[in-house]
């Protein structure tokens, strides 16, 4: 990865946000806000990619002590990532993430037994929200346009333009939207 890869990347990152590329480095230095989560984790990402002894472990650990928000460097995020709270977010290191991705507070995504050798993780597509207390856990697909709600434990692949969330009755309510956004 090139420094202007990392440069166009935190920019969409920002324009998810509705700040300049300038209020988003500001703000991310000066610890202002959940954009100082993705800030760390795409430098981190960044480091690690171009072998820099270390410092993305370092990096990574800032934005645990900082944030409480553990994004392995090793996971792939596509552009636009957007956390709304940043509190509790856990991403595994082999997950895959598509272009602009909302996640919300206590985020959970990972292997679904990690002391068994193998890290399978979730692929997650494009245009994907997740909710608070959502749990999505081991070798899955999500496909595009997703809206996965709170409390969710997912452990099992979504078709594009889904929506998954609890009814009042606690009952989980899968939804197919058949509108396509353009």
């Amino acid at each position: 990865m090139k420094f202007k890869d990392l440069i166009h990347l935190f920019y969409s990152d920002c324009k998810r946000y509705n700040y300049s590329l300038f209020r988003g480095i500001a703000f991310s230095l000066l610890g202002i806000g959940p954009i100082q989560s993705v800030f760390f984790y795409r430098v981190s990402r960044f480091c690690y990619l171009n072998k820099l002894c270390g410092i993305h472990a370092i990096i990574n650990r800032m934005n645990i002590i900082l944030n409480n928000c553990e994004i392995n460097p090793q996971c792939s995020i596509g552009s636009g990532l957007r956390i709304a709270h940043s509190t509790g977010i856990v991403i595994g290191n082999n997950a895959t993430l598509g272009n602009n991705i909302t996640l919300f507070h206590n985020t959970t995504i990972g292997a679904k037994t990690p002391y068994d050798g193998k890290v399978l993780m979730p692929k997650i597509s494009d245009n994907v929200t997740i909710y608070t207390h959502s749990t999505i856990l081991g070798d899955i697909f999500i496909g595009k346009n997703c809206t996965i709600g709170s409390h969710i434990f997912l452990v099992k692949d979504l078709e594009d333009y889904t929506t998954l969330f609890l009814d009042k009755n606690m009952s989980l309510v899968e939804k197919k939207n058949n509108r396509r956004e353009q």
